[in-house]
């Protein structure tokens, strides 16, 4: 009786603190059910975005080259709005003012998630006033279209196309054998708001979420840090969870004033085992314990309810419609679609910020290294290379919770990066648009450079190594410019850590006088050695050839690099059937001639013989 009379207090105590706590206040974060975009804010041309010679994008002009490179180039580039992909109880299909968070898939497999195929995802812009994020991921994509099977780079402004960093071969094989994802914009609202006020000296970091829910977007009180948006790890400084380094916190707070607002707690019942259905947490589990099953399981790679599942109940994030976004396109690309093993397919992520001049990775919510610091501090450092930037560990600037770079890494299993474009002295968040090259150019350099080892990254993520240099295949080849009509001609290949190649793994691709490629499978012939040859032609051919190995990993490696774009070749010699055909046409009458003048002269010889004899 006395265990039941308690029951009942508690029961009571707790109705009276839901029905007592304050619904909607400012900083309690209650999340707006789904209504009718707010009227979005009016970019006007000014000298702050361009000067007759280029300019940055607007939402609008981004959305426009999009589509046209979409239309001009399908067999490579795919449109895809994210907003229309969200799968969110709040119903998002499109922004707070109504607009679409687009990603842009570059490749040519048809595949729209091709398993054969490294993945990467790379973001611009999350926050409003960091333009060069946006102009950066459009330039990656421009580079990527007019390099594929063309020569239109020198059309790129910035690009020194006789580089082989820029080299068509190179490009091309990246879109063949990559799929290569790009959100140009992630916060369309909050770069749009941002570029109206820009001339006037203003400057906004948020989206344009309506926090008070009056209808009307205020800068002083709506908008949300969507880079401190996303569950892994969101609002650290509340769970206690930033340690080591007493006193230190994170950059974010639950203050809708604040630049680093990371959005309205959770609140909701994931896991369906709240004691109140449909009742707000007001016992959140980093207060202590939790009492009536909300949000008990947040994101933090813990089973915190011992329930035997892992992060089911999250506390907060993903309360945006552009963070939802971009966690609908890595679902999206997850193939067994439960992040099999805690990893998604997509291999390296990357977010495009402003200013710095810096290449950091995980962990932001922590000073504390990640399991896996050699492998990204060796991918990081040799990105940071490019534009000649720093690198290091994201808490080594400031510490951020719930940020993109920890949920990539916390959640999905992707190696994520951060790159802040641009040096003190090039202009800041908003640089006069002179230094637009200047800043982006040497930033697609390392990009690519991640495009290129995103395969080898992923295996080396998978395998727990602590560098890229997981023993591919590594081959070698001395080429012949020539040989003889008719015969064979030898290739021979050299392997350094062959015991990594598949079995049946290595061939030699080959085409003659530009026609299709065909390919012959090499032998092992010892002390690392693999032969094959390449059929007879006949004189005056040209055959080009590459050789082609797959390893153990699934990965393909070409020699020359970039093969079929760059290949060997040689010419067969003697002389040409058509050649040989005319000397034959000509050599038979000629022949014919001569007997018929030797047969003439002999008889002649007689005549003049009998004639002579007759005389005498």
């Amino acid at each position: 009786m006395a265990c039941s009379g308690r029951v009942s207090l508690v029961i009571a105590a707790l109705l009276l603190l839901v029905a007592a706590a304050p619904q909607g206040s400012a900083g309690s974060g209650a999340v707006p059910q789904p209504r009718a975009p707010l009227p979005p804010s009016a970019v006007e041309p000014s000298s702050t975005l361009t000067d007759g010679n280029a300019s940055f994008y607007t939402y609008e002009t981004m959305t426009d080259e999009l589509k046209q490179m979409a239309a001009e180039h399908p067999d490579i580039v795919q449109l895809h709005d994210l907003t229309a992909m969200i799968e969110s109880r709040f119903g998002f299909q499109k922004t707070w003012q109504g607009r679409s968070v687009w990603g842009v898939r570059v490749s040519n497999s048809p595949v729209f998630n091709d398993p054969d195929r490294a993945k990467l995802i790379i973001e611009g812009s999350h926050h409003g006033d960091e333009w060069m994020g946006f102009q950066t991921a459009m330039k990656l994509i421009e580079v990527l279209v007019k390099g594929y099977q063309q020569k239109q780079l020198q059309n790129v402004s910035g690009i020194n196309a006789s580089s082989s960093n820029w080299s068509t071969s190179r490009l091309s094989w990246l879109v063949d054998n990559r799929d290569i994802w790009v959100i140009p914009m992630v916060n369309p609202d909050g770069n749009t708001y941002d570029q109206s006020i820009a001339a006037s000296g203003g400057i906004w970091r948020k989206n344009c979420r309506d926090n008070d829910q009056n209808g009307v977007f205020d800068p002083n009180v709506d908008g949300v840090d969507i880079n401190r948006n996303y569950p892994f790890m969101w609002g650290a400084n509340m769970k206690g969870l930033v340690g080591p380094g007493a006193g230190q916190t994170t950059q974010d707070t639950s203050v809708w004033t604040s630049s680093q607002y990371h959005g309205p707690p959770d609140n909701f019942d994931d896991d369906g085992d709240a004691a109140f259905a449909g009742m707000p947490d007001r016992w959140p589990q980093h207060n202590g314990p939790d009492w009536n099953g909300i949000d008990e399981d947040p994101v933090d790679g813990l089973d915190n309810d011992g329930d035997g599942k892992v992060d089911e109940d999250t506390d907060g994030g993903f309360s945006e419609p552009e963070t939802c976004a971009v966690e609908a396109l890595f679902n999206a690309l997850d193939s067994d679609g439960d992040h099999q093993n805690g990893r998604s397919d997509v291999s390296i992520a990357i977010s495009l910020h402003s200013y710095t001049g810096v290449v950091m990775w995980p962990w932001g919510y922590t000073d504390a290294p990640s399991p896996d610091d050699s492998l990204l501090a060796q991918i990081g450092t040799k990105m940071a290379e490019f534009p000649g930037y720093d690198a290091y560990k994201s808490s080594d600037m400031y510490r951020t919770s719930g940020d993109t770079s920890d949920w990539f890494y916390g959640e999905m299993g992707a190696l994520p990066f951060v790159i802040e474009l641009g040096k003190s002295g090039q202009g800041g968040f908003h640089p006069p648009v002179t230094m637009i090259d200047n800043i982006s150019v040497p930033n697609v350099e390392a990009l690519l450079y991640a495009v290129e080892v995103s395969d080898v990254a992923d295996d080396a993520n998978e395998m727990g190594a602590p560098s890229i240099d997981i023993g591919t295949p590594e081959l070698s080849h001395a080429p012949r410019k020539t040989t003889e009509a008719g015969r064979e001609y030898p290739v021979e290949v050299r392997i350094v850590n062959s015991t990594n190649l598949s079995p049946d793994g290595l061939k030699v691709q080959y085409r003659v006088d530009g026609g299709p490629w065909s390919f012959i499978k090499m032998s092992p012939a010892g002390e690392g050695r693999y032969r094959a040859a390449i059929p007879g032609q006949r004189a005056g051919s040209v055959v080009d050839y590459f050789i082609q190995a797959k390893d153990v990993f699934n990965n393909t490696n070409t020699l020359p690099r970039y093969g079929p774009y760059d290949h060997f070749g040689f010419r067969v010699t003697g002389l040409p059937v058509e050649a040989a055909g005319w000397v034959l046409l000509m050599v038979v009458p000629l022949a014919a001639a001569a007997v018929v003048w030797k047969f003439r002269r002999e008889a002649l010889a007689r005549f003049i013989g009998l004639l002579r004899g007759q005389r005498a």
